[in-house]
């Protein structure tokens, strides 16, 4: 075979009409970035993947992406459609909302399970999770699943992650020389 065959052929496109998904504005955002501004942001619209092992290189399959006003990514389909949905409403560990549309707080996969977190707002990790349950197989009516907490200390280090589901937790100690970090964990409350 001739290295001068062709491999692979794949084409990025930028910024295609309806890649802006909503109308949303976050708080401090640029009035002149609304859902009808989309030529000029730079956001991956679809990629292109060509059958080079045909003769014909019109054969091709595409993955789709959608943005919010913010930039931020809300919907992924694959080439069979399967679609992958983010959502960016506030959930802050304090309760207070800002409109910030700054992390993802409801992930909802292609079978319409989803998983929700909460943040801390002063430095963004995630304080709260929960997950679809296991073994259920009907997401239309999802009901709560597991659930675990993550608390930090006043420099932002993770301390614990906890599952309420059980009690069962990580803990993390942090050496005052900075080189080591101890990790103990339980299997479920008060036991180690």
């Amino acid at each position: 075979m001739s290295s001068a065959n062709l491999r692979s052929k794949q084409e990025f496109i930028y910024d295609q009409s309806g890649s802006i998904d909503g109308n949303d504005a976050p708080v401090q955002h640029d009035p002149a970035y609304s859902s009808t501004f989309v030529s000029g942001r730079g956001n991956l619209s679809t990629v292109k993947r060509f059958d080079v092992d045909s003769v014909n290189l019109s054969q091709f399959t595409s993955s789709t992406m959608k943005y919010n006003t913010a930039g931020s990514l809300v919907s992924s389909k694959d080439a069979l459609g399967h679609e992958l949905k983010v959502g960016y409403g506030d959930s802050f560990s304090d309760g207070v909302i800002r409109t910030t549309l700054a992390y993802p707080t409801k992930i909802t996969d292609p079978d319409n399970y989803y998983s929700t977190s909460k943040y801390n707002f002063d430095f963004g990790a995630v304080t709260y999770r929960q997950t679809p349950p296991p073994n259920f197989n009907d997401p239309s009516s999802q009901p709560p699943g597991p659930e675990q907490i993550f608390t930090f200390d006043n420099i932002g280090r993770l301390q614990q992650q906890t599952s309420l589901v059980n009690g069962a937790y990580t803990r993390f100690e942090y050496a005052s020389s900075n080189i080591r970090v101890d990790t103990y964990a339980t299997i479920q409350d008060g036991l180690s």
